[in-house]
């Protein structure tokens, strides 16, 4: 989950008590030290709390997902990986930057396909 929606969801459930967005950014960086199962991780520009040793860029098979999908979108990955768009969309922007897959802006929207450039 991103940190942002993360930090809607703690607060909604507090109530009128809120916590500032600092303050619960440094309580997530102290996870890993209590010994939670879950930490701050960043995919891409995008920061996160997930499960330790859970899902992350280098578990991401796009060629499988490819193979499975004509191309693929955030809310394709979001919905195979059941993570929210924003997250799906910094791990395509990730793939993009790694050479994996090409981008195409249409009318469409932004869609993504196997970089063939680069595959020769």
């Amino acid at each position: 989950m991103a940190l942002t929606d993360y930090y809607c969801v703690f607060n909604r459930l507090r109530g009128t008590s809120l916590v500032s967005p600092e303050d619960l950014r440094q309580a997530c960086r102290q996870f890993g030290k209590l010994g939670f199962a879950f930490g701050l991780a960043t995919i891409g520009a995008v920061t996160v709390v997930q499960m330790q040793g859970g899902l992350d860029t280098n578990s991401l098979n796009v060629t499988a997902l490819l193979q499975q999908h004509a191309y693929l979108t955030a809310g394709i990955l979001a919905r195979s990986h059941r993570v929210s768009a924003i997250v799906a969309a910094a791990w395509l922007a990730e793939e993009e930057a790694r050479g994996q897959v090409a981008r195409d802006e249409s009318i469409e929207g932004l869609r993504y396909y196997p970089n063939r450039f680069l595959s020769g």
